[in-house]
């Protein structure tokens, strides 16, 4: 009775999402994601008013362009109606720009760029001349660090705070971007306040320093598909972010690719959500047939409830990506063409080196896990919570990282060499579900994102019978839905309309999730 009773207010407690801490874990990820902006004041116009022709055959690229230029920066909707557009150039958005088409079965955006380039590219960029070292309390879990000048930053301006530590890379194009995307919300002196903290110490002996981006915000792409048919060996995405932030892509359907489907790179604070990415042109090594890559230090995204299929990796973390969500996404059909590995051994989700650190996946369900060493080792505190593995399983290979976290997954495969559970290294493991014997420990949470979301993948549910959405919607003709997975809507601001500097901007405190966790260090 007293068990059953404390287990009640436990459950209560998190209900109600009252401070508390993971024994297992401190990362925070309840800041993740876009804030997407009511969109009431906007501009809508139409590509047809500018020539678009949904014809098969004519280019439309001059006719989006033309579009986009006309928005002069402010909030523009542009309806891309039903009907199949012909691309023959990379379509450049900048912020504030929302591409809207009727339906991934009614839109269809076919591109042949002759392999040459990303299909749709939003790219911001570093600012180079506002630059600081830190000089002190760049250590992780704090949310604010003094630097040697505050000269041109303000409030709301977003920085990268980078440190120089080759030591924990593996590869020299990974190099310049060891680094966590803030907010600054406070500058009082010489001090610099931003609201998500850090995830690792930025050492003083690694010179850290604080660099000003100038990131594209406020870009989205929603109800239409995109088609690509010029193959390339050419490591060209179909949708590429650099230095962008607040950015969304929902309810669109993506259709063969080179290098990767969506690339997120030095990216923060954007959701990809309600998708379908399939199909690749290539599935050989050196970076062919992805689907979502998160690196170059971005932060903060969340990647929820999409549907990949038929792609060597569906989700791809690498070089310094930290603080990310990947979760309640379904994957399936892994291939690639990889020496004598069978052809479905490839990993949907996978850590790929260059120390990505700090992510959260949760409520996946996919074919194979891999975590490896390809590119040097992965950083600490990547929590896998509540995925179902439903075919070779979870593989790490040795010297691919300690300090990891994996709680009440489910291993469910079957077959020879099906269903393995190969962990190397010091992590934590509680509960893990290995073809219907559970490992030791207790887990009440349904969700370490928010009460909002609910995995019951995982003991002490059901071995093996809950599914999320995306699995459900896999089975409908039409596998991308639209949703609103934003954090509170706030008005899309002109971009003449800039806010005093100087003032301090109010933040809501964020509450942090209730974890009570039975946990247990295994060495490997």
């Amino acid at each position: 009775m007293i068990r059953i009773f404390l287990s009640s207010i436990l459950s209560i407690i998190f209900f109600l999402n009252l401070p508390a801490s993971p024994t297992y874990t401190n990362t925070d990820w309840s800041n993740s994601g876009a804030t997407i902006p009511t969109l009431s004041n906007a501009k809508t116009i139409s590509i047809l008013d500018f020539g678009g022709k949904a014809d098969n055959n004519t280019d439309n690229s001059i006719a989006l362009q033309n579009a986009i230029k006309s928005a002069e920066g402010k909030p523009t909707i542009i309806n891309i109606p039903s009907g199949n557009y012909t691309f023959k150039k990379t379509i450049n958005i900048p912020s504030n720009i929302i591409l809207k088409g009727a339906g991934s079965d009614k839109t269809i955006l076919q591109f042949n760029l002759n392999g040459n380039s990303d299909l749709i590219s939003i790219q911001g960029n570093l600012v180079n001349n506002v630059s600081s070292p830190i000089i002190s309390g760049s250590n992780k879990g704090s949310k604010s660090i003094k630097v040697k000048s505050v000269d041109n930053f303000f409030v709301g301006d977003f920085i990268q705070i980078k440190q120089t530590a080759n030591h924990l890379l593996a590869s020299d194009w990974a190099y310049n971007y060891f680094f966590q995307i803030v907010r600054i919300t406070k500058i009082n002196g010489n001090e610099i306040t931003f609201e998500n903290p850090l995830r690792l110490d930025f050492q003083l002996s690694n010179n850290p320093i604080v660099q000003k981006i100038n990131p594209v915000q406020n870009v989205g792409i929603e109800s239409l598909k995109i088609k690509r048919i010029d193959a390339s060996s050419s490591q060209t995405s179909n949708i590429f972010f650099n230095y962008a932030v607040n950015c969304w892509i929902s309810g669109v359907e993506s259709e063969s690719t080179n290098y990767a489907h969506i690339t997120l790179q030095s990216t923060a604070f954007t959701t990809i959500s309600g998708n379908y990415i399939h199909d690749a042109f290539n599935y050989g090594d050196g970076g062919k047939g992805y689907g979502i890559v998160l690196q170059f230090g971005s932060s903060d995204n969340f990647i929820f409830d999409n549907i990949a299929k038929h792609l060597r990796h569906s989700f791809l973390l690498q070089a310094t990506s930290n603080g990310n969500i990947i979760a309640y996404n379904y994957s399936y059909d892994p291939y690639w063409t990889q020496g004598f590995f069978p052809t479905n051994s490839a990993g949907d989700i996978v850590l790929h080196g260059n120390f990505p650190y700090a992510n959260l996946l949760e409520g996946n369900i996919i074919q194979n896990l891999v975590i490896d060493n390809s590119h040097g080792i992965n950083g600490p505190d990547n929590t896998f919570f509540r995925n179902r593995i439903e075919n070779y399983g979870i593989v790490m290979n040795g010297n691919s990282g300690n300090d990891m976290n994996f709680i009440a997954n489910e291993i469910t495969g079957s077959g020879f060499l099906k269903g393995l559970y190969s962990l190397s290294g010091n992590q934590t493991e509680i509960a893990n579900n290995i073809k219907g014997s559970a490992q030791n420990g207790s887990v009440i949470e349904n969700s370490l994102i928010n009460k909002n979301y609910n995995s019951k993948i995982g003991v002490p549910n059901i071995y093996n019978s809950w599914t999320n959405d995306a699995y459900n919607r896999n089975n409908k003709t039409i596998k991308t839905i639209v949703k609103n997975t934003s954090k509170p809507a706030t008005p899309l601001v002109d971009k003449e309309e800039k806010k005093d500097s100087n003032l301090v901007q109010p933040t809501k405190e964020k509450k942090k999730k209730t974890c009570k966790l039975k946990c247990k260090k295994k060495k490997k």
